[in-house]
């Protein structure tokens, strides 16, 4: 989640019934998160971020955090939900799962049960019809399986660039990518991978990534 993200999240957030009490700290934690986005050092940037929670008490730091996991889930069920609506684009004799699936996940984002929402996304797979699971994996797998190669080798690409910029977290990068390549991982965790290797959390990396995949293009 990158520094904007969380500043339109934070102001999505004081807007919930359960922010009265803590309004005074997100405008405190509004103004420490423009600070560093305005920054021109990554080093003064990425201190700040990640020391954020020292400004704040262990009540608001417990608070904002859930309220950031409970975002991120949702980021995630939001794009398995484009996942599946785009399957209803070919044509296939599962149609009528692919719906309920998505009406599974569509009811998953009103859930205010974190930990359950978390546990019900995980399961998902594990209600499929094995006709669909295997549908899912002659249709899909291949198509994902082909980007995150592709995605793999232009990391591989930056590196052997040895350019000395962000390889530490192109490296790690590759690392996740090549993990999400097993078998055993599933559609939807391969999907998250991609997007969350596409749009990382640091901007200057997203900015650093753009720029390199226009140049090896």
């Amino acid at each position: 989640m990158n520094i904007r993200e969380s500043l339109r999240l934070y102001d999505v957030f004081a807007k919930h019934a359960d922010a009265a009490p803590y309004a005074d700290d997100l405008k405190k934690l509004v103004q420490i998160t423009e600070g560093a986005l305005k920054s021109e050092s990554v080093e003064e940037k990425e201190n700040t971020i990640n020391n954020i929670h020292k400004n704040f008490s262990e009540e608001f730091n417990k608070w904002i955090g859930l309220k950031l996991e409970h975002a991120e889930v949702n980021e995630d069920i939001h794009g398995a939900i484009t996942f599946y609506s785009s399957l209803l684009n070919q044509q296939t004799p599962h149609e009528a799962e692919i719906k309920k699936t998505i009406a599974t996940l569509e009811n998953m984002l009103k859930d205010t049960d974190l930990k359950k929402k978390e546990m019900d996304f995980l399961g998902l797979t594990k209600t499929f019809s094995p006709e669909f699971d295997a549908y899912l994996k002659q249709s899909s797998l291949p198509v994902l399986n082909e980007s995150l190669q592709k995605t793999a080798q232009f990391f591989q690409a930056l590196l052997e660039l040895k350019e000395g910029k962000f390889d530490k977290e192109v490296t790690e990068l590759k690392a996740m990518v090549e993990a999400a390549l097993a078998d055993s991982v599933s559609v939807e965790e391969k999907n998250r991978v991609l997007g969350e290797v596409t749009d990382t959390s640091n901007q200057q990396l997203n900015e650093y990534l753009a720029k390199k995949n226009i140049e090896l293009a």
